[in-house]
């Protein structure tokens, strides 16, 4: 039946692509939708879950508490550039391309010792400095103490999950992503229903759960192609990892500092209603891309002229962007009321996040695209300096006028995801 329905679907979408972009659909792109079919059955269902179990907490604890929630993703996005070291793209980057399978063994292992020692390091680090660090950013003890475990745990998850897309194994991934999808939901059930707990903690553990099981079912299915550290290759890894880290600074900067400036200068309540309004186009929207990179980036790095793919996701912003808004401004507005009264509807956010998510959708289509070739990949580095400081001047003047209203972080929000999906376009160098 699944078989059935995946040939209906690339029938479906080989008459959309002939109609949009007037030619076949290359045997590239049609082994990209048969692996796309797996990735989605098996992502979607998660990202359902994930939805389910994201707007129950938001209700349940309300604007403050997911506002502490959302604190801890904060920090453990910041932390996580230390743990992981942009060492999922790197590993996808480098297996992908080995025709070798000792290579392939190799660059596989050196990554997972990588992130081990990185983790190691920031256990000891936490050890002797959590509380100076707590103290410093203004915030308690235990929100950076659950960042550090979530980190971690959510960072081997991602590399391990990058193992078994780098070997194409989208039909074992697709499969246990479902566990996964049940464990944390039948965690959450468990703590905030029938043992009655409504604290932020629990939601992080109802996701760590899901994610432990998930990691140890990959690691067992790639344990057999772990090999003894190469040094060369090691070197190559670290050589590559260096651009990625950069662009992760950068990336996680700028994804999260907004976040701190809201609960620094408004509060963690405002944080909490900020944090729901992204989730609700956000979550959304991230299934697609997790589903679309989750064989995008692996399919995108054998092909040679990305040239052709680069005009592609032109076409799609041009001939998408209204009613992909329309589609998601439904979307969220549903969520949202979901969510419940203490948010505050406000269907000006509404848009505007809609609109956002949109551009980011096709921003990480020209990402995808630009890491698979190292020279645009530099170009891309550079971009992201500018953008940065873009970032710091927009949010710096916010924070000296000492703004108190939503409002202006919605609206700079968006200005800057202008800016930020128009500027890496034109780093393509073709």
């Amino acid at each position: 039946m699944l078989e059935i329905c995946k040939q209906k679907i690339i029938v479906v979408v080989e008459v959309v692509h002939r109609w949009v972009f007037g030619h076949e659909i290359s045997p590239t792109m049609k082994d990209f939708l048969r692996q796309l079919s797996w990735s989605f059955f098996g992502i979607f269902f998660n990202g359902i879950v994930l939805f389910i179990v994201n707007v129950l907490a938001g209700r349940i604890l309300g604007p403050e508490g997911y506002g502490k929630y959302n604190l801890v993703l904060v920090v453990t996005n910041i932390l996580s550039i230390f743990v992981l070291l942009g060492l999922d793209m790197t590993s996808i980057k480098y297996i992908s391309s080995s025709k070798k399978e000792e290579d392939k063994k190799q660059y596989l292992s050196n990554s997972l010792y990588i992130i081990l020692a990185s983790s190691f390091l920031l256990i000891v680090f936490s050890i002797f400095f959590y509380f100076r660090i707590a103290h410093l950013l203004n915030f308690d003890q235990k929100i950076f103490l659950l960042a550090v475990v979530f980190a971690i745990v959510m960072n081997m998850r991602m590399l391990l999950d990058s193992f078994i897309k780098s070997f194409n194994f989208f039909k074992f991934q697709s499969l246990f992503k479902i566990v996964e999808g049940i464990v944390i939901l039948s965690t959450f059930i468990l703590l905030f229903f029938i043992l009655k707990f409504n604290d932020y903690q629990y939601y992080l553990i109802s996701l760590m759960a899901g994610y432990l099981v998930l990691g140890l079912i990959f690691f067992l299915k790639i344990r057999q192609k772990l090999v003894a550290w190469n040094k060369q290759k090691l070197l190559e890894i670290i050589q590559y990892s260096k651009i990625t880290v950069i662009l992760s600074i950068i990336g996680t900067i700028m994804a999260s500092m907004d976040k701190l400036f809201i609960g620094k200068t408004l509060g963690i309540e405002q944080l909490g209603i900020y944090s729901a309004y992204l989730v609700s186009t956000a979550i959304f929207v991230g299934q697609i891309i997790l589903i679309f990179n989750n064989v995008f980036f692996p399919i995108v790095n054998q092909v040679e002229d990305k040239s052709v793919i680069i005009k592609k996701v032109d076409k799609l912003l041009f001939l998408g962007l209204i009613p992909g808004t329309l589609v998601l401004f439904l979307f969220s507005y549903a969520i949202m009321n979901i969510f419940g009264k203490e948010y505050h509807l406000n269907v000006f956010y509404i848009m505007a996040f809609s609109a956002m998510a949109f551009l980011q959708l096709v921003s990480s289509l020209y990402k995808s695209i630009i890491s698979c070739e190292e020279k645009n990949y530099l170009a891309l580095k550079k971009v992201s300096y500018a953008m940065l400081f873009i970032f710091f001047i927009m949010y710096g003047m916010l924070f000296i006028a000492k703004v108190e209203t939503l409002t202006y972080f919605v609206l700079l929000y968006c200005l800057y995801n202008i800016f930020n999906v128009f500027i890496i376009r034109r780093s393509y160098g073709k």
